[in-house]
């Protein structure tokens, strides 16, 4: 009797999931937090790029309200995320690589997690360097 390890490979991302054992990862109700944290995402990333064309407080309160949903998306992400691994896949944490009955498993956050902390900072940091008004010309 041969048997083999097998790697098997679902992705993941917050629209979606992808692979071979994608399907079992559950349907789209059971996912909602990955459609939650989009919003959450896109409603930030707005909020920022308005805030940071205008020059008024209102743009300073639009930097500062982008910060804590860009922060509340990853807590969205990583809590459904957490959710969704042990309940699919007993015993595999947030980040796990080891063997999973006859195969492999791994699970990590990848770059677009740590992206929208890295915009979730820099919203922070924008906000408190706001101009409120035209930059002064020294005499």
């Amino acid at each position: 009797m041969l048997i083999t390890n097998q790697t098997m490979n679902v992705v993941l991302y917050p629209w979606g999931v992808s692979g071979s054992l994608g399907q079992f990862l559950g349907s789209t109700t059971e996912l909602w937090w990955g459609y939650l944290t989009m919003v959450l995402v896109l409603v930030g990333g707005v909020l920022v790029l308005i805030g940071s064309l205008v020059r008024e407080k209102s743009g300073k309160t639009l930097l500062t309200a982008s910060g804590p949903l860009s922060i509340l998306s990853l807590v969205v992400f990583a809590t459904g995320l957490a959710s969704t691994l042990s309940h699919k896949f007993p015993g595999v944490a947030m980040f796990y690589f080891g063997p999973y009955y006859l195969g492999n498993i791994s699970a990590y956050l990848s770059f677009g997690f740590w992206l929208e902390l890295t915009s979730g900072m820099l919203s922070f940091i924008a906000s408190v360097k706001h101009q409120l008004g035209p930059s002064a010309t020294p005499p």
